[in-house]
């Protein structure tokens, strides 16, 4: 489907390029905010992800089994130099909360970073701060990201 037909994209955001069914002028922003915050949208009788729409208006066909991934993790910033395509693997890393928990058990060093790969829970280490949890979690990532 050319949704260059249907939506005009103007710094992330899609624009009607005529009036809706749904009430919506021409030049309104398409779309409503989902409770999952995404910007769902209405194009030939499917609902789909706005963010999904603009990297095919501006890149062409998403690839059987990749995803669109916002790289600041920002659902709702859908400029194209925020968006990448990449696997479900890669997705989950950028997306998956910051993999440090407190113990409360661990007096000295209560913070416990971890991180999912692979449907493998890994633990990374014990650190006496916050910060330095997120840091070791953050590395640790980066070193998984690198070598997919």
């Amino acid at each position: 489907m050319d949704y260059n037909e249907i939506f005009e994209y103007r710094d992330g955001k899609l624009y009607n390029k005529f009036k809706r069914r749904n009430g919506s002028d021409k030049g309104d922003r398409a779309g409503t905010l989902a409770p999952s915050g995404y910007r769902l949208c209405y194009a030939n009788k499917k609902i789909v992800r706005e963010h999904r729409v603009i990297w095919e208006m501006l890149n062409g066909k998403i690839p059987k089994g990749l995803q669109i991934d916002h790289i600041n993790r920002n659902k709702a910033d859908n400029r194209i130099e925020n968006l990448r395509v990449v696997t479900g693997s890669v997705n989950r890393h950028n997306n998956n909360g910051t993999g440090v928990r407190i113990d409360k058990r661990a007096k000295a060093r209560p913070y416990n970073a971890q991180i999912k790969h692979q449907q493998k829970h890994i633990h990374i280490g014990y650190y006496g701060t916050y910060c330095g949890a997120l840091m070791a979690r953050m590395m640790y990532k980066l070193k998984l990201i690198t070598l997919a």
